[in-house]
């Protein structure tokens, strides 16, 4: 009988943030505290990852059932020093600020304030990404560029609205979209095996009734926005715009909170226009 060949353990990662070699922690999507305002009652998950090129969806998309709620889910990105050091400090400065807003309750939104829910938004969308790396857009230097600064970055988009809808009855959601923008990055859906990194992203956190909705993208003179009904229940939290109560006059439905996740499929934006 041959003998099984031991398994090896697998090399040390690399935190995604100080670039420290071991072994890496843990970090929940939705944070400890998010679960005692919306308790963790979903016995199974599903995580759906698809590609988007130039308005076409991949045809290689991919639906994964995982166990336990997806607030109990958590991503080996960062290193303990980090997560238990100055994330968990961003994570503290949230809680009084995005506690009430999932809670659907009155809260003046200043510029302070939006920078701390930009901030906390930006560290969970780089940790969210990790997630699936083929599907990765953001600079490779973009976590490390935010561990220095511990800021959000200006050439990112941020809108909050507020979610009322059933459909996402279990109060929490995640979704982050990767994309090609342009003809000359790809040729067909065929090649997506050949081709380089992503160049556009977009991330949906809905938690309660806080719903966030994050753009990114690599091209220059990328323009993405929304209109109609869709801006009537998005607020653009960054760039800074301007004083917002919340919760706002308008809440998004179920079909506005799908269609903005998914807004990368329907219209992937090109650059110079508006989407």
């Amino acid at each position: 009988m041959t003998r099984r060949e031991k398994k090896q353990p697998n090399p040390p990662g690399q935190c995604i943030f100080c670039g420290k070699r071991g072994k890496r922690s843990g970090e929940h999507v939705f944070p400890e505290w998010f679960s005692k305002i919306v308790p963790r009652t979903e016995e199974r998950h599903h995580s759906i990852r698809a590609n988007v090129v130039d308005h076409t969806v991949s045809p290689d998309i991919a639906f994964i059932r995982r166990e336990g709620d997806i607030a109990s889910r958590k991503l080996k990105a960062p290193c303990k020093e980090c997560n238990q050091g100055w994330m968990s400090q961003i994570e503290t400065a949230s809680i009084p600020i995005l506690t009430p807003m999932i809670l659907g309750q009155p809260i003046t939104l200043t510029a302070e304030v939006q920078q701390i829910i930009a901030t906390w938004t930006t560290l969970k969308t780089l940790v969210i990404e990790t997630d699936d790396p083929k599907s990765a857009a953001m600079r490779p230097q973009a976590a490390k560029q935010f561990y220095s600064d511990r800021k959000p970055f200006n050439d990112w988009k941020i809108w909050i609205g507020q979610y009322t809808g059933t459909t996402w009855s279990q109060g929490k959601r995640m979704i982050h979209n990767g994309a090609f923008l342009g003809p000359s990055q790809m040729a067909s859906v065929k090649n997506f095996g050949q081709c380089e990194r992503r160049n556009i992203q977009t991330t949906t956190i809905c938690g309660g009734q806080l719903y966030i909705h994050v753009f990114s993208t690599t091209v220059p003179n990328t323009f993405y926005g929304f209109k109609g009904r869709l801006g009537d229940v998005l607020s653009l939290v960054h760039p800074y715009g301007g004083d917002i109560s919340w919760p706002p006059k308008v809440s998004m439905t179920d079909g506005d909170a799908g269609q903005i996740a998914l807004s990368l499929a329907a219209v992937v934006p090109t650059r110079g226009t508006a989407a």
